[in-house]
C-alpha cells in the first residue's frame, strides 16, 4: 500500500476527495454518515486511490462486486456480504458493479456519546485488527437489511432524540453482528494468537 495515504476524519471528506457526488449521502457532522452506494457510483468499475480514514464503517452488500483491500489484505464483496472496518488500516476498493450496498459509518466520539462510554467493553470486535467479509444466505442478510433500512429511517427522522435513536439502531446492528459473528471473541486470545 501507499507509504503516505490520505487521511479522513469522516466519509463525506473521503468521497469529496475521490470526486464523488455526496449530496445524497446523510450525515451530521458529527460523526456518523449513511449511504446506499447505489446513488453514488454512476460510473463502473470505479477505483478509489489508497487512503486512512479515521472511522469506523459497516458494509452491507446486498447485491454488487468488489474488491476491498486493508493494509495488504485484499476481500472480495459479493451479495450477501457483510463487512466491518476500523480506523486507522490502509484501504482502497474497487467496484465493478452494483445495485445495492449500505455503507455506515462512524466515529469514536459518535459511539462514546450516543451509545455509551465502555462500547469497546460491549464491542470488543471493534478494536481487533482486521476483521475477515461474512457471506450470509439471503434470508439472514434479509435481518441486516431491515436494521439498515430502519437506521436510514431514524436518521431522515426530525426527532428532537435522533441522534440517541440513531445511536440505538446503531447498538442493535453491533449487536446483531456480534450475535452472528462474535459471540465466542475474545480480544486476549486473539492478541495472544498473534504474538505467537
Amino acid at each position: 500500500m501507499k507509504e503516505n495515504p490520505a487521511i479522513f476524519k469522516d466519509l463525506t471528506e473521503t468521497f469529496a476527495a475521490m470526486n464523488l457526488p455526496v449530496s445524497h449521502m446523510l450525515h451530521d457532522g458529527d460523526g456518523f454518515s449513511l449511504s446506499n452506494l447505489k446513488d453514488l457510483f454512476k460510473v463502473l468499475p470505479f477505483k478509489s486511490i489508497v487512503f486512512r480514514p479515521n472511522y469506523f464503517t459497516m458494509l452491507f452488500v446486498k447485491d454488487a462486486h468488489a474488491d476491498y483491500t486493508t493494509d495488504n489484505i485484499t476481500f472480495a464483496m459479493e451479495p450477501g456480504t457483510i463487512f466491518f472496518t476500523n480506523p486507522g488500516h490502509y484501504r482502497s476498493f474497487e467496484w465493478f458493479d452494483m445495485n445495492d450496498v449500505y455503507l455506515v459509518a462512524f466515529t469514536e466520539a459518535f459511539l462514546k456519546k450516543n451509545i455509551h462510554g465502555d462500547v469497546f467493553q460491549e464491542f470488543p470486535f471493534l478494536v481487533s485488527e482486521t476483521v475477515n467479509p461474512r457471506t450470509l444466505v439471503p434470508d439472514e442478510f434479509a435481518h441486516f437489511e431491515d436494521s439498515c433500512l430502519q437506521l436510514f429511517k431514524a436518521f431522515e427522522s426530525n426527532s428532537i432524540y435522533k441522534q440517541k435513536i440513531v445511536g440505538n439502531y446503531l447498538m442493535i446492528l453491533l449487536f446483531k453482528i456480534k450475535e452472528a459473528f462474535w459471540k465466542d471473541y475474545n480480544p486476549i486470545y486473539e492478541g495472544n494468537k498473534r504474538r505467537c
